[in-house]
């Protein structure tokens, strides 16, 4: 999870607002404050980025957001490509990967050379995307082929370019396109695994109390 801007925004308004906490002394105010209705959101565990960055004043954030008028929309494509700018939308901030802005150079029509977005890179939250088998499956040899397929030079490369994320396999070859792109951060926030396992459901439900109820 990080934040992307419309780089007009940028041009626009200076240098892009911290993702600080609202109206806390001493802190730039967030994107999403500094404009009524400018951040869309999306679901997964939203909380985590700013209980690593907060710890417990992370319910203060998103409340202050959700005064300000945060959207949060039913998945990913309806807030990139519907409600973010570069969908044709209004809201010049998105909530995305920090491998998003290849995309839009992939997919320009007409061709452009630059992405029209850029990341945020103080806002962004490690995220690692797993694949598994479940226990006692009746089917344990046809999983294990899968797995080893979605791990194989084939797979992996064929990666970047279709979902727009890093591989798992580190000697795979990544097209330049993706990799002139991607802006990476130096120090992204994380949390425990142990701990997002064992708070999960209780961050979920809080933060859906707060936002959406």
């Amino acid at each position: 999870m990080r934040q992307l801007l419309d780089r007009s925004l940028r041009r626009r308004r200076g240098r892009p607002h911290h993702a600080g906490r609202p109206g806390r002394p001493g802190v730039r105010r967030p994107a999403g404050r500094a404009e009524p209705r400018d951040l869309v959101a999306r679901p997964g565990i939203p909380a985590g980025p700013t209980i690593a960055e907060y710890g417990d004043g992370w319910e203060d954030y998103w409340a202050a957001l959700r005064d300000n008028g945060v959207l949060v929309t039913s998945g990913w494509e309806d807030a990139y490509w519907g409600e973010f700018v570069s969908g044709g939308g209004d809201r010049p901030i998105v909530v995305s990967y920090a491998s998003s802005p290849p995309a839009e150079v992939v997919y320009s029509d007409p061709p452009i050379s630059t992405p029209p977005t850029g990341v945020v890179t103080d806002t962004c939250f490690r995220q690692v995307e797993f694949a598994g088998i479940l226990a006692g499956t009746e089917h344990r040899g046809a999983a294990e082929l899968l797995v080893d397929f979605l791990l194989s030079p084939t797979f992996q490369e064929d990666i970047p370019l279709n979902m727009f994320v890093f591989p798992a396999l580190a000697d795979a070859e990544i097209p330049s396109v993706f990799v002139d792109f991607v802006e990476l951060a130096g120090d992204p926030h994380s949390l425990d695994p142990a701990e997002i396992e064992a708070h999960r459901n209780e961050w979920t439900d809080r933060w859906t109390e707060i936002v959406l109820r």
